[in-house]
């Protein structure tokens, strides 16, 4: 259900980010899962509202060799700002904690 209201550019935008958000929380995980693919999918959507929630979806997984080569393939071709500012973010490693 999750992935189809994803996939559904019809559907209310608000609803359509809120389910990337739970892909991205429920069924990815380390090794990858089921909702790798749909989000995915979705970054090559239309509104970049919802690429950049995709993307934010992705992000803890980046260390995922098809999320990191997704995510550097759209950064390569995106055109909005907001969507590029997400995929620098989830793209670079987090600070060290300071001492």
């Amino acid at each position: 259900l999750l992935g189809a209201t994803l996939a559904d550019a019809a559907a209310d935008g608000t609803l359509r980010r809120t389910a990337a958000r739970a892909l991205g929380e429920a069924y990815v995980t380390a090794e990858g899962g089921p909702g790798v693919d749909p989000l995915v999918a979705a970054l090559g959507d239309a509104d970049p509202l919802m690429r950049e929630a995709v993307v934010g979806a992705l992000a803890a997984h980046a260390g995922l060799p098809a999320v990191r080569a997704a995510l550097e393939n759209l950064r390569a071709a995106e055109q909005a700002d907001i969507v590029k500012a997400a995929v620098d973010a989830a793209l670079t490693p987090p600070a060290p904690p300071a001492p």
